[in-house]
């Protein structure tokens, strides 16, 4: 199984195809697959980032429907005439293009990448107006696609007029013959319903005979050349609007670079912005590669389970922490954890968003490798621990430095002392080998291990010891407990059984994962604090801006208060200057002196 189907790949592909509405967009979304170059994947994710900013300002594109059109140019290559359909579907394409760069054109100022692949599109409207000159939107010829289509049409009218008078009068003088007293139409002659009993009594051809037999429909001799005229007529219409849709057809041709061209170009553009509108839809961001070895996905969601109940995750791989091993109880979502990392690996090579609540960053694993679940090969006569150990063998031998290895339950599936000693070995070629890797284990010696080891992440998956239900929370730094006796005794099996259970495990296996319980409760303990921390923090925060919002509001009475203090006073020093130039002016004009001020 090839580790796209073994993520699930595909349903990620089926859900940004059902964002498509172009044929060929179909298909290409279809196809989507890792790019092998890092470059390559930066030109497409940097695409979809613009074209996320335009789909969220201004919505999507206005894509009417659109066809693969190669197969029917490759038709017309072959020498057959295109239909009124096939050039139907031309000229919606034509018009498709036009308007969506209609609608793009002022919206690119901010999206090189999207401006310079939109100059792409050849210019062929001239080529529509040609085909809508011919075909009619109910997909017919037009009269005026030609001088002798016109002319030939208008002598079928004129046919059909003196025959359809001719035929009635003959519904007069055979009317006694007849079975109904209409007119027909059988291999296009006109004929008449005549009773079989009178069979002899119109000198004619007999075109067809009804089920009961009681009816025959012959055309008399009297319209007979009038039939073969109209006949004539319709064979000449056939003959020219066959010559007009090949000159059509060889027309078009010489513009098929042009029709394709435009073709893909509408489809790349469908695809863009289908894989926008689903990255919203899962709330995804755009990622970004690093050199450095590892990743970062923050409060990361697995796009395939449903967004009401999957439970974020954060996980994190370094250059100098490079291997997980997660532990934890069965069904506790370590699974999950593996196939969530993998899948977001293979989405952003494929330039596509991550569902996550913070800029993914990762390394360009150049592959990802896996062995998930039961991959019991029938068809080779493989257990299940044999085909798992087979796959690990092959994952070995390939994987290196600058790829990802998932490894789920690690060497399960025989003797648990052959299994952890498997465990442990392949774990630490992995670290020596600097491969990076993310291990779910039950294996108390591997969890040891990893605690030793400093190029090791230990985590685990949460669970309720209360409830006895996981909680599908993933943790760093702290290895979990398996909870095989814990469950075990809450499902009823016997105290005494218990305890032989407990007097059975190696007193270091024991003790080990008695220390790790006391690790989670205690890490439990510091969250509940940290928690409480946050809150305080909180509410010092808010109680901080009160304050500062009331010392702002004195500040601005002060402020407030000496302005208008300043006002005043200015207005009393205007007003008492006023004074003072009122009394020397009177002063002055009574031919007296201006009063001296005192102190001067």
């Amino acid at each position: 199984m090839n580790i796209y189907d073994l993520l699930e790949f595909s349903r990620i592909k089926e859900a940004v195809k059902n964002f498509t509405k172009t044929e060929l967009g179909g298909i290409y979304a279809e196809n989507i697959t890792s790019f092998d170059k890092v470059e390559e994947a930066n030109v497409a994710l940097n695409l979809l980032n613009e074209t996320d900013v335009i789909f969220t300002r201004f919505g999507t594109i206005p894509l009417s429907q659109s066809h693969n059109l190669t197969p029917i140019i490759e038709e017309a290559k072959r020498g057959n005439i295109l239909t009124p359909h096939d050039f139907y579907l031309i000229s919606a394409d034509i018009l498709n293009i036009t308007k969506v760069n209609y609608f793009l054109n002022d919206k690119l100022t901010n999206a090189p990448l999207l401006k310079k692949m939109l100059e792409r599109e050849l210019d062929i409207g001239f080529l529509a107006k040609e085909i809508d000159k011919i075909i009619t939107p109910n997909l017919l010829i037009k009269d005026s696609a030609s001088h002798e289509l016109a002319r030939i049409r208008k002598s079928i009218v004129a046919s059909e007029d003196r025959l359809t008078k001719a035929a009635n009068s003959l519904l007069s003088k055979y009317g006694s013959y007849l079975a109904e007293p209409l007119i027909t139409q059988r291999e296009g002659h006109f004929v008449i319903p005549l009773k079989t009993s009178h069979k002899n009594k119109v000198d004619g051809i007999i075109y067809d005979i009804s089920n009961s037999g009681q009816t025959i429909f012959v055309e008399p001799s009297e319209i007979a050349m009038l039939n073969n005229t109209l006949i004539a007529h319709k064979n000449d219409e056939i003959i020219e609007i066959n010559r007009i849709l090949r000159a059509l057809t060889l027309e078009t041709l010489q513009y098929e670079h042009q029709i394709i061209n435009n073709n893909i170009l509408l489809a790349e553009l469908d695809l863009l912005f289908a894989k926008a509108q689903y990255g919203q839809k899962i709330k995804g961001m755009i990622p970004t590669f690093k050199n450095e070895i590892g990743l970062a996905f923050k409060d990361t969601r697995h796009p395939l389970i449903d967004s009401e109940v999957v439970v974020a995750n954060t996980f994190n791989l370094k250059e100098d922490k490079y291997i997980i091993v997660i532990s934890g109880p069965n069904a506790g979502g370590k699974t999950v954890a593996l196939k969530t990392m993998g899948l977001l690996v293979l989405m952003a090579k494929s330039g596509l968003m991550l569902p996550v609540s913070a800029p993914p960053t990762l390394y360009f694993y150049e592959n990802v490798y896996a062995s998930i679940g039961d991959e019991q090969s029938l068809s080779q006569n493989l257990s299940t621990f044999s085909s798992h150990v087979k796959r690990i063998g092959e994952i070995i031998n390939s994987a290196t430095h600058k790829d990802l290895v998932l490894l789920d339950e690690l060497a399960t599936g025989t003797s648990p002392e052959e299994g952890e000693a498997l465990a442990l070995a392949v774990t630490s070629y992995l670290l020596n080998a600097h491969i990076s890797s993310v291990i779910s284990s039950h294996y108390s010696r591997l969890k040891e291990f990893a605690y030793k080891s400093p190029g090791i992440i230990n985590a685990s998956m949460a669970f309720d010891e209360e409830l006895l239900l996981p909680l599908y929370r993933y943790r760093e730094e702290v290895p979990g407990r398996s909870y095989g006796l814990v469950v075990a005794k809450r499902f009823g099996i016997p105290e005494t059984i218990i305890k032989e259970a407990e007097s059975i495990l190696s007193a270091g296996v024991y003790d080990f994962e008695a220390t790790i319980g006391k690790l989670r409760h205690e890490l439990l303990l510091l969250e509940d604090e940290k928690i409480a921390l946050n809150e305080e923090k909180i509410r010092l925060e808010k109680k901080e801006s009160t304050l500062d919002k009331e010392l702002f509001r004195v500040k601005e009475e002060q402020r407030t208060f000496k302005a208008e203090k300043h006002e005043r006073l200015q207005e009393e020093i205007e007003e008492a200057i006023k004074t003072i130039d009122t009394l020397i002016k009177d002063a002055l004009q009574s031919g007296g002196k201006a009063p001296m001020l005192k102190g001067k």
